[in-house]
């Protein structure tokens, strides 16, 4: 779980350099993994980011892909959190 704060704290960092500076933003939506990895984040080949900038009074919601192993479902419910927020972060 540490690995996730350690994720969690870079895109934080992230987003608060592109709140102040329009420059990066943009970059940051145009070609996010270059710039991901300019921030210190690794991204594994063939894996395609998509950042998306939600409008005002719009909420987005990712669907997680179903892990392939079936037994997580089985194995309550602080260890499925865990792992759908792991899939939504994924940058490390």
């Amino acid at each position: 779980m540490a690995d996730f704060h350690v994720q969690q704290k870079r895109w934080t960092r992230i987003v608060a350099k592109a709140w102040a500076d329009d420059g990066f933003k943009a970059r940051l939506l145009a070609d996010p993994v270059a710039v991901l990895k300019e921030e210190g984040s690794s991204i594994q080949d063939g894996v395609d980011v998509k950042i998306i900038e939600p409008k005002e009074n719009e909420v987005v919601l990712i669907l997680p892909a179903k892990p392939a192993d079936d037994k997580l479902l089985e194995q309550g419910e602080e260890r499925l959190n865990a792992s759908v927020w792991a899939s939504i972060c994924c940058v490390d």
